[in-house]
């Protein structure tokens, strides 16, 4: 019985180990911009939090360690506001610069409050959060009573609104930050006072002291004031470059500001203990030579807790009241490029803004950032390349300059070379030789380079034609293609060199034209390595075909627009072993898609931005892909890319697992053997009966696969055995419907 137990144990394992890796996991790396208004922590739950960066939202449940991306269904919007309510814990509520939005279940289903062409904001009655406020078409203060379900107009003020806040301490109090002055209702809304005209035309945030509905504090267009009056005198408290502020509802002369600029004499966190009378940085633990503070909040029910946007670094947590600080994974950042290391496949590199560069040896269980002999924060980081005879040194393209490891990535020393580069790559087959190609600034003729010394010095190839990617043929090593940009006209062309870079000539018979006849951008390139006359290349809303090495094209995606019209193809992923099975990445209202058929057919993977796709070589292969929410992963679903044996001869006899497994209703078997021999490959049912012979013939020595189809049997386990000469082995399968 305990065998049956564990047998079946095993088969629940198995299955949900499938259908796990068939989920995309987030895994990473932390980072971006979480600026004010971006970041909020459940008031009655500091386990749950919040955070957006430009286009992204997450939530975050820290008991669990969990980070959860969400997606609203509007892919155009920029986020401005995160608004959680007192007594709600599943309600959230988001402005996308205008579109104003509520879920009532965790962001998995969002509505529409209201739609306008200026952002909005959200205050909540401190006591009673079914009590919601909020900005309308700039100069208009509404309020619901029913948590957004239903909307009355309070006020529309003579100025743009900006800011609303509530006193704790008598809710009838309501302070209102219009432009250029400051309003205060005592009577819930009903009549409005102006308390006093300022010299500041925004006012980020107001927040009243939570035991005197008279102190105020605001943080108006950089500098932050406090009020003992309720509005009517301002005094102020800090006048340098303000982002954000909190203020200590358990001490309130402890106050925290956010420096928002990165050059400022003690920029990043400041502190005061005595109510601004004396302030002091608490920046320990973050990195950086120049600390760019954005927004700050903190845990209420302990303030030692306070969580820090910083530049493009990311979210900071500090437990000690700023003492200490510490990276976070409460924000992940979106990726210009990943490198995986072909022999050690959990070993990543991302290419990203901020850091610039992000490293894990464990599939993204923990991050740490390289050491740079140049400040950090501002490396925008977008194309990672490795020497092919000494993995140790590489380059990693960086607008600023080319950045150059010799420490296969622990640490990188800016090289001063190629001031605008975006794109660099190493000749698989030739180590001394690169290609690089940028622009130097946005007015300036691109640069298209190539170094012959392993990138100590580099020659000009062509100064009218942006380089954006390099694609070396894997036998010839003469022949290199790159998607490239005319920087006079803007026409977009696949150029092919065959002559080790020399002389490029475009190939663009077939490509796709816009009405006034110009070509189309090439959005990426790929060369299919097992048969490189076949490439495939992407403008668009098109992906096109080679089956002549580039001289003539024709589109292929029979499907995949009426699959989602707004497709805008930014990244393809062949599978060498299997021809017509390709991925595609897609930048507008995303999505990763899949066509088993060349793109006569197409399945939606991933819905969501897709900016570039990549792949290891693990068995079956991780597929990594970058996105809004940072990278992306997921096992392949469909069949396993096993490289062929390099051999001619095999050393041994091998049976492989099937693929996929478990299966429906087909699976592929493969096997080798080290010389000719008699083969065959039988299927079995549980009890040992015979269910199909798929090989039963004499096979040459190589790698061989049979597929299986079982459409007509039941689900169960199932086992098949291989047998050649004396070599006998069984293995098991679970086919599942």
């Amino acid at each position: 019985m305990k065998s049956i137990i564990k047998f079946l144990f095993a088969i629940i394992l198995v299955i949900n180990s499938f259908v796990f890796s068939q989920t995309p996991i987030l895994i990473g790396p932390p980072g971006d911009a979480v600026m004010r208004n971006h970041i909020a922590m459940h008031p009655n739950d500091p386990a749950l939090i919040y955070t957006g960066t430009d286009r992204a939202i997450f939530r975050n449940n820290l008991i669990e360690d969990t980070i959860y991306p969400i997606e609203t269904g509007f892919y155009d919007y920029h986020v401005t506001e995160i608004a959680l309510p007192y007594n709600e814990h599943n309600y959230i509520y988001v402005d996308l610069y205008g579109r104003s939005l509520i879920s009532t279940n965790y962001g998995a289903v969002w509505n529409v409050i209201y739609e306008q062409d200026t952002r909005s904001h959200f205050a909540f009655n401190p006591l009673n959060s079914d009590i919601v406020f909020m900005v309308r078409d700039r100069y208009d203060l509404w309020r619901s009573n029913d948590k957004g379900g239903t909307w009355f107009k309070l006020k529309t003020f003579n100025r743009p609104v900006w800011q609303i806040a509530v006193a704790p301490s008598d809710t009838s109090f309501i302070y209102v930050a219009v432009e250029y002055a400051l309003y205060k209702s005592t009577n819930s809304g009903t009549d409005w006072i102006m308390t006093s005209e300022t010299s500041r035309e925004r006012t980020y945030r107001i927040i009243v002291n939570p035991y005197n509905k008279n102190s105020v504090y605001y943080h108006m267009d950089g500098l932050l004031y406090k009020s003992n009056d309720g509005g009517y005198t301002l005094n102020t408290l800090f006048s340098l470059d303000v982002s954000d502020f909190i203020l200590n509802p358990l001490d309130t002369l402890n106050l925290y500001v956010a420096i928002g600029n990165p050059i400022s004499p003690g920029a990043g966190i400041i502190k005061t203990t005595d109510e601004g009378i004396n302030w002091f940085a608490i920046n320990n633990g973050i990195p950086g030579e120049y600390i760019w503070g954005q927004s700050i909040i903190l845990n209420p029910s302990n303030p030692a807790e306070l969580y820090a946007g910083i530049g493009f670094l990311g979210v900071y947590k500090t437990t000690n009241g700023g003492n200490n600080w510490s990276l976070t994974n409460l924000a992940y950042t979106d990726v210009f490029d990943i490198y995986i290391d072909p022999e050690k496949p959990d070993h990543l590199m991302s290419g990203q803004y901020g850091f610039g560069i992000m490293q894990t040896t464990d599939d993204g269980d923990t991050w740490v950032q390289p050491q740079f002999n140049t400040p950090f924060e501002y490396l925008n980081c977008r194309d990672f390349t490795f020497n092919p005879d000494n993995k140790d040194i590489g380059f990693v393209a960086a607008h600023s300059s080319l950045i150059k490891t010799s420490d296969g990535g622990n640490s990188w020393f800016i090289t001063n070379q190629l001031l605008g580069v975006t794109s660099v790559s190493y000749h698989p087959m030739k180590s001394n030789i690169l290609f690089a190609g940028g622009r130097m600034d946005p007015v300036s003729p691109g640069f298209f380079v190539r170094s012959t010394d392993g990138g100590d010095s580099w020659n000009s190839l062509i100064y009218d034609f942006r380089a954006d990617n390099f694609i070396f043929h894997p036998a010839d090593t003469n022949i290199i293609y790159t998607e490239g940009t005319d920087i006079n006209t803007f026409n977009g062309s696949v150029f092919k060199s065959t002559d080790l870079g020399e002389t490029w000539i475009p190939r663009n018979s077939g490509l796709v034209h816009n009405p006034s006849g110009s070509i189309f951008q090439i959005t990426s390139i790929s060369i299919l390595k097992s048969d490189p006359e076949i490439l495939y290349c992407s403008q668009g809303k098109a992906l096109n075909k080679s089956t002549n090495g580039g001289e003539n094209w024709f589109q292929i995606d029979s499907t995949l627009n009426s699959l989602d019209p707004e497709v805008n193809i930014s990244s393809i992923l062949l599978e060498s072993n299997r021809p017509g099975r390709i991925y595609v990445g897609s930048s507008n209202k995303g999505g990763l898609f899949l066509t088993e058929d060349d793109g006569k057919n197409w399945q939606k993977i991933y819905d969501g931005d897709v900016y570039l796709i990549k792949a290891d070589n693990s068995i079956p292969r991780n597929i990594y892909f970058g996105t809004k929410f940072g990278i992306m992963k997921i096992t392949d679903t469909i069949t396993v890319s096993v490289e062929e044996i390099q051999s001619e001869v095999p050393a041994q006899y091998f049976l492989f697992q099937n693929y996929p497994n478990p299966f429906n209703p087909t699976t592929t078997i493969k096997y080798q053997i080290p010389g000719l021999d008699f083969v065959t490959l039988k299927v079995y049912d549980i009890l040992g009966n015979e269910i199909a012979t798929l090989v039963n013939e004499y096979k040459p020595a190589g790698s061989h696969d049979a597929e299986f189809n079982a459409a007509q049997l039941p689900s169960g386990v199932y086992f098949y055995q291989f047998k050649a000469g004396s070599f006998t082995q069984t293995k098991k399968m679970i086919l599942l419907r």
